[in-house]
């Protein structure tokens, strides 16, 4: 959606890093995906890092769940 919408915001992004990936991360998680003023793009951004946060307690649940398992 960023490439569509706002093409010389991600071509911007992906020079800063060797990795595009990486870019978009910080992007995003720096807030200025906020400044561009796309409410779609925005809520795309949103349920982009709940997601991510979701996945993350899933893994430490896993990990306290394999380090306290009884070993039998």
């Amino acid at each position: 959606m960023l490439i569509e919408r706002h093409p010389e915001t991600y071509l911007n992004i992906e020079k800063l890093c060797i990795f595009p990936q990486q870019s978009l991360w910080r992007f995003t998680r720096g807030g200025r995906y906020k400044a561009l003023q796309d409410n779609e793009l925005n809520r795309h951004v949103r349920n982009l890092k709940r997601l991510n946060a979701v996945a993350i307690v899933a893994w430490l649940v896993f990990g306290i769940g394999v380090f306290t398992a009884p070993m039998s």
